[in-house]
């Protein structure tokens, strides 16, 4: 998983610098496994904010989705915790 995220890493900067000349913003959002089981998807808020955080471009945010941090179950107050 570690060198899937290096990647995720490396492909957002290249492609924040593309959106940036067109004002536009990428957003990740995190998919619960239950939506979207594969190795490629990021599964939680923490994985989502470390790559955002490595990124470090202001193009690239996170999409915040009530409904799969609801599925998480180690957020406070969800479904599944």
């Amino acid at each position: 998983m570690a060198e899937a995220i290096r990647q995720t890493v490396i492909d957002h900067r290249e492609l924040a610098s593309v959106t940036a000349a067109h004002g536009v913003r990428i957003a990740l959002e995190p998919l619960n496994p239950v939506s979207l089981n594969r190795k490629t998807a990021i599964w939680t808020m923490e994985q989502a904010l470390k790559i955002v955080e490595e990124v470090d471009r202001q193009e690239v945010w996170i999409c915040f989705d009530t409904w799969n941090v609801w599925q998480t179950a180690k957020m406070k107050g969800s479904s599944a915790g």
